[in-house]
Order: C-alpha cells, then structure tokens, then sequence
C-alpha cells in the first residue's frame, strides 16, 4: 500500500531528488525553479509523490493544464502528463496507476475532460506503460533536417543549442506578469525582476525594464493553429486589462492574425497561416 500526497514546500528536497533520476541531464538549478513554479501556480500545475507505509518517496507524477493546441484532443483544457517515475526497484506493482489516478481526479475536478501525453517514437518501454496505464496513441511525429549551402559551398554547423528566448521588456513587472498568466500562459518561475513563461512549445522571459522607447518598438510573433480561437480567448483579458486586441484580419504577407499589446505596450502578432501558405 501506497500514500498518494500533493507535493507541497516541505517536499521539495525529496522532489527534486525523484527529478534528478527522471530527468538526470537538467541542471539541477533549473530543476529547482521548475518546482518553485509550480508550486506558485497551484491552479495550473499538479504534482504528487508516493510514499511506503515508513514514508520513503517512491514515485512521482507532474501533470499541467494546457489550453494550447494538444495532437488528437477534441477539448480544452487539457490534462498533460509532464513527467512519472517510479523507482525501479518498485515497478510493476500499480504505483504509476495510482499515480495517474489521483492526478486524473484532480484535472477533472478543474474542468478537464481528457488527460494527454507523449513519448519518444524510440522510446517502447514508455509507449508500453502509456498503453497499460489506459492512454491510446493519437499521432506520430518526426522531425527532419537538411544541411545548406551557401555559393556552393556547405555551411559548417554552428554548436549545439537548446532554446532561443527573447526577453520581453516589462513597465510594470507586476501588472505584465499577471496579465501574462491571465492569458493563460504557465509561469515556470519567478524573481523580482525576472519571469520565465511557457506557451505550448516555446518560452520566452519577462523582464523588469523601463524604457519606454525600446518597449513602444518591441514585437512579439505567436504561431498558433486557430487565429480566431485564440483572439477570442484573448479579447477578455485585454479588456479586463484596459489594453488593445484587434480583430483578426487576413494579411498580404499570408497569415491570418490580430494585434495584442500588453500593459506596457509590448506588441503581439498572433496567427496563423493561410490556406496554401506556409
């Protein structure tokens, strides 16, 4: 038998320590911010631990809920399992179940009525226990690259990257990152003067800067699948943030997209393609 708990402030040391084993090549400083977002967003991310009747932590679940595009899922939000481990040594005796089980409970009870995930298309043993723990494959992705040339000549590779993040500037940090998490967009972390925000796939800080000048210049592009569908999501909280949110409009450049300023008037274009445009 197993003790199925939220993790809270006082489990941070035992879940970072499931953390480091699940995902081994994220800095361990990383990790911690990842927890401290989290847990300062209860609303929007869910974890829990397992624990034996002596109280040893013995798996982990992380699970968020998205409002961007999900492969396959017919509504929104959705239930996204962000991470599981179970220590090896335990497996096989039901503790992912009971894991998926109570974090399935708790994205119901927020309005979620599907619970989504992914894995690697290599990765069999994860595919495996997705199938057995009651998932069903929706799609299958792969991505390809090709090298350029340039006057003939091949371009030699640049080193290894990760991420690229812009670093949107902020007039009234507070205002900016509490207009940002109304849009719906998950806080990963969070300082004084610095805010690390997630939208679907791609990242981007929030930064304390006041200089009017360079944030009256500064733009943002979104790609999205539904341009429509999301300046409907959108015009409410500009409103209720007394900021602009244009109508969507098709454009000569091939998007179909709208204006979105922030607070501070950082500028978003948010769209996306149109018919035969890439």
């Amino acid at each position: 038998m197993h003790l199925i708990d939220p993790c809270s402030d006082l489990d941070r040391n035992a879940w970072l320590q499931l953390r480091l084993q699940l995902w081994p090549d994220c800095p361990v400083d990383e990790q911690r911010r990842e927890i401290e977002g989290q847990l300062a967003e209860p609303a929007r991310f869910g974890a829990w631990l397992a624990r034996d009747m002596d109280g040893v932590p013995q798996g982990l679940i992380e699970v968020a809920i998205r409002r961007d595009y999900v492969p396959g899922a017919d509504y929104s939000p959705v239930l996204y399992l962000e991470g599981i481990y179970v220590l090896p040594e335990t497996r096989r005796h039901g503790l992912a179940r009971e894991l998926v089980a109570a974090a399935a409970a708790w994205g119901a009870s927020h309005g979620c009525r599907e619970f989504a995930s992914d894995t690697t298309l290599d990765n069999t043993d994860s595919q495996a226990m997705h199938l057995a723990l009651g998932f069903k494959e929706t799609a299958r992705l792969a991505f390809y690259l090709a090298p350029l040339t340039v006057e003939g000549q091949e371009r030699p590779p640049p080193p290894a990257s990760r991420e690229l993040k812009a670093f949107v500037p902020a007039l009234d940090f507070a205002l900016s990152k509490r207009f940002y998490m109304a849009l719906g967009m998950d806080l990963l972390w969070s300082t004084d003067n610095l805010a690390s925000f997630r939208q679907g796939p791609a990242r981007f800080l929030l930064q304390d800067f006041n200089a009017p000048a360079f944030v009256a210049n500064f733009q943002m592009h979104l790609l999205v699948d539904d341009a429509d569908a999301w300046w409907r999501h959108a015009a409410p909280v500009a409103e209720r943030f007394g900021t602009r949110c244009d109508p969507p409009q098709d454009q000569p450049w091939g998007m179909r997209d709208f204006a979105l300023l922030d607070p501070s008037g950082v500028l978003w274009r948010i769209g996306h393609p149109l018919a035969g445009r890439t």
